[in-house]
């Protein structure tokens, strides 16, 4: 799936005026992805990548081991603490790897090193590095967590991963995925996995009548979106 260790141009502008870590927006960015387009690849920062190789054959081209698309979407990435915009990037659920579109005579993908970056958004969604802490370590793999809900008391997370399973057709071997999801709260500065009416009472006990009345109404959307049922649920409770 990876190949050889090869150094690399960069092809993304560094956005460096007015950025503040705690906070993404930043004013005339319009200029800067503007900007982005003048900068040849001989003026960019150097950084080492691994060649990245999609060996997973899939026999539906909807079934596939990424996140929201298999193609390359243009997302934002703060990668090695600098900031990036308008990145070809696709996120591999499959090995927890962020994906760059790079294109030269050697190699044109490249799985970019994910202890360096610190957050990113693809198909307008946020995804942050979580500490790893004894908790999380059973699905930690990469540290990727998805933004869900973030108030003053509560904030919710999810781990999205996906299973390769081998199927044979012609004599060929492809791949079957199948999507797994993980929650986790972060309440009183701890990170707890949440599943079921039970985990969240016993993690926030004195609101135990609002998270029942809660979950016997919308049992329906448990089932359909659990998602959307605990995105809705910590809202209401904050």
């Amino acid at each position: 799936m990876m190949k050889v260790f090869v150094p690399l141009f960069f092809y993304l502008i560094c956005i460096m005026h007015g950025f503040a870590q705690s906070n993404l927006v930043v004013e005339n960015t319009e200029h800067y992805k503007v900007y982005d387009s003048f900068i040849s690849y001989e003026n960019n920062n150097v950084f080492n990548g691994l060649e990245y190789i999609d060996d997973y054959r899939s026999l539906d081209i909807k079934n596939h081991k990424f996140y929201a698309s298999s193609d390359f979407l243009s997302g934002f990435i703060v990668y090695n603490e600098q900031p990036y915009y308008n990145a070809k990037m696709k996120y591999d659920l499959l090995h927890d790897l962020v994906i760059l579109e790079f294109v030269n005579n050697k190699v044109a993908n490249l799985s970019l090193n994910s202890n360096m970056i610190s957050q990113f958004v693809l198909n307008d969604d946020k995804f942050v590095r979580l500490p790893k802490t004894t908790s999380l370590l059973p699905f930690y793999e990469n540290g990727f967590f998805k933004e869900a809900y973030k108030g003053e008391e509560y904030e919710l997370y999810v781990k999205y991963k996906k299973e390769g399973i081998q199927k044979l057709s012609k004599n060929k071997v492809f791949y079957v995925f199948k999507d797994h999801e993980t929650y986790v709260l972060f309440y009183k500065n701890i990170y707890l996995k949440i599943n079921s009416k039970k985990d969240i009472i016993e993690l926030i006990p004195e609101k135990k009548a609002e998270i029942s009345d809660y979950f016997n109404s919308n049992r329906r959307l448990y089932k359909k979106n659990k998602y959307q049922f605990f995105v809705k649920l910590f809202t209401n409770l904050n």
